[in-house]
């Protein structure tokens, strides 16, 4: 298995697409984050607040 940096990606457009395909109900949390570019705001409040990610 290859892991990627998704951040550091210049094919961004096709992991995203590829993440949408996912049934997966936190492949969807992902992608939405990952599309609105609130990744690591939403990282800092789990966080901030000792949520579990």
């Amino acid at each position: 298995m290859k892991v990627i940096n998704f951040f550091e990606s210049d094919r961004q457009e096709y992991w995203l697409n590829e993440i949408a395909k996912c049934d997966w109900s936190a492949g969807a949390l992902l992608h939405e984050l990952l599309s609105k570019r609130t990744f690591f705001d939403f990282v800092k409040i789990c966080r901030e607040s000792k949520i579990g990610i």
